[in-house]
């Protein structure tokens, strides 16, 4: 697989540390310290809480839409200019979510050669329920390895988790198209992949779909926010999904690809390329920070 690793050991616009990769140099080069480093640079805006007791303030919000690397770091810079390995207080911490741990572990993992990708799709680890989740796989040097570079050892134990989080199962973290075939084969109840089963939406078929071009999109390194849209997220109304069959062949077409351990790159590029799932510049923002959707252009 030469071409296809190395494309996935070189930056995208979005992980990318630019002025501020010489930070990374002092971080160990194996998986398991990229993470502990990660752990301990972002604090997930809503879920941190429940783990650690601090409340981010309102005002820092926004911050979870720094969305590209270097932005990232340089906040944290602002916040705290000590080495990122460094312990740091929550407030030093970014304001962020799996996304973003996802993104500066990946961010870490190229800047030291290794392939890394960014994965879009739902944890069945949170309760009994399909979470809306991203994590990472990066290449060991025989497989692709999915690694949840979130879970540090008090998310661990709070979710009693059983397995490795540095090597996660297939059956535990969904990728968007498992999502999709388990919804088109498997009579899975569309309903159970959402955000929290406290929250009525996002959730569903369509939701599911959002999750299949979005897993696409990070395979080809467009490693978007969890709450931009575009292409057919935009274009198809949710209670049209299952009736088009066109769509659903399209989406059951990206799923089967996005799937595989080693899916074909230049397949990948083809079907990205096309109207219906590359972002063409912009997104549509559904940003829990703003209180309106926000079309974004992007820097790419």
């Amino acid at each position: 697989m030469p071409d296809t690793l190395s494309f996935y050991r070189e930056h995208s616009p979005f992980t990318d540390p630019g002025e501020y990769a010489y930070l990374y140099d002092a971080i160990p080069d194996d998986v398991d310290s990229m993470a502990q480093a990660v752990q301990g640079l972002v604090y997930h805006y809503f879920a941190g809480q429940w783990t650690f007791g601090y409340q981010v303030p309102p005002e820092r919000q926004p911050e979870i839409d720094l969305r590209y690397a270097q932005r990232m770091l340089a906040r944290l810079m602002e916040l705290d200019d000590a080495p990122l390995r460094k312990p740091r207080e929550h407030a030093n911490k970014i304001v962020g979510c799996c996304r973003d741990f996802a993104t500066l572990f990946c961010s870490i993992a190229r800047h030291k050669g290794i392939p890394c990708r960014v994965r879009y799709g739902f944890g069945a680890y949170f309760g009994d329920f399909y979470g809306d989740h991203v994590i990472t796989d990066y290449w060991n040097g025989e497989r692709w390895v999915l690694v949840d570079p979130q879970m540090g050892p008090e998310m661990v134990q709070n979710l009693h988790l059983t397995f490795d989080v540095m090597d996660v199962p297939r059956d535990q973290f969904i990728i968007g198209g498992d999502a999709w075939q388990m919804i088109r084969h498997e009579n899975a109840d569309p309903d159970q992949f959402c955000v929290s089963p406290d929250i009525e939406q996002p959730r569903g078929a369509h939701y599911v779909m959002s999750h299949v071009l979005q897993d696409l999109a990070g395979l080809n390194k467009a490693e978007c926010l969890c709450w931009d849209s575009w292409g057919l997220s935009e274009t198809i109304a949710e209670d049209a999904l299952m009736t088009d069959e066109a769509t659903v062949a399209l989406i059951d077409e990206v799923a089967q690809l996005t799937r595989e351990n080693n899916p074909d790159l230049a397949a990948l590029q083809r079907l990205y390329a096309e109207q219906a799932f590359t972002f063409n510049g912009t997104v549509i923002s559904y940003s829990p920070a703003e209180q309106n959707p926000l079309e974004v252009a992007l820097n790419l």
